[in-house]
């Protein structure tokens, strides 16, 4: 088989090595049509987010193999969307080069599919309007506020697909396990914008994005997420802190407010649109009240 070889000096010979005593050919920086392609983020970075085409000598993406020490949530998201559907960080797993040299996808398809009788349904919980009230109270109109809790309500719709659901149910994920489960900003995306919700499209897609740009999958910050998302994440956020969880377990009102507002280690004030947390801080008496009389609290 011939194979392309496009990763980093230190890591080419010994890889040389391997697939050649394996009988497989290898070429490096050659442009004849070669059937599986190896190489590193620094070599796929130009081609992501359609920033340039393809080179027209590459296989497709599920024959490709990314190989890297190291990568981020948002370069493995960015690796997915493109349809790599093989990646090993260091060390290199030998499972992951068999899975890759057979066509047997390490990375199942992450896209959302449902039978047209039985799509995903919106998720509406009975605080998410009283929350954007309280919030918004003087900014957006009841109209802006239904409209808002219409289109958040799908944010997450993604997670209610089978392969989703699996990831979620996991109790640790490695590295790239996460960035699939992530995958699902992007994923509900797609779906919504195949179904003409443009607002709660962009929603899905930003929910998880971060005021100062820690986020994913895009790592956008500031005023580049949506007034709407960045609510999103404060609410999901606050909730996530108050519902007990098999690693976790539930804060209190307080105690959540102070992670909020002070950090715990994997929140940060810095995440959160500051505007919509002082907002939040200003009527968190409300918001305690509100959750006490809540489906959620039980």
């Amino acid at each position: 088989m011939n194979i392309l070889i496009m990763v980093n000096k230190v890591v080419d010979s010994a890889l040389v090595y391997w697939l050649q005593s394996q009988g497989h050919t290898t070429h490096s920086g050659a442009t004849i049509t070669c059937q599986k392609l190896v190489l590193d983020y620094a070599n796929l970075q130009p081609y992501l987010w359609s920033r340039q085409p393809l080179p027209s000598h590459w296989p497709s993406p599920e024959h490709w193999l990314l190989l890297d020490a190291y990568l981020q949530h948002t370069q493995l998201i960015a690796a997915m969307h493109l349809g790599c559907r093989h990646i090993s960080l260091a060390p290199i797993q030998a499972v992951h080069l068999g899975q890759w040299l057979n066509t047997q996808p390490q990375i199942e398809d992450l896209a959302c599919t449902w039978p047209d009788a039985h799509g995903p349904q919106s998720d509406i919980d009975t605080m998410l309007l009283p929350f954007i009230q309280l919030i918004m109270q003087g900014l957006w109109s009841e109209a802006q506020q239904l409209a808002a809790t219409e289109a958040m309500s799908w944010r997450n719709l993604a997670l209610q697909s089978s392969q989703y659901q699996r990831l979620n149910k996991t109790h640790k994920l490695d590295t790239i396990g996460f960035a699939q489960l992530a995958y699902h900003t992007l994923a509900g995306e797609r779906w919504l914008q195949q179904h003409a919700r443009p607002k709660a499209a962009l929603i899905a897609r930003q929910h998880h994005e971060h005021w100062d740009g820690s986020g994913y999958p895009m790592s956008i910050a500031g005023p580049d997420i949506c007034l709407e998302a960045r609510l999103a994440k404060l609410y999901d956020s606050y909730l996530g802190l108050r519902k007990a969880k098999t690693y976790a377990q539930a804060n209190d009102h307080a105690t959540s407010v102070n992670k909020l507002t002070y950090g715990d280690g994997y929140l940060q004030p810095s995440q959160f649109d500051p505007q919509l947390l002082e907002r939040f801080l200003n009527a968190q008496q409300a918001i305690a009240t509100l959750y006490s009389l809540s489906d959620l609290a039980n």
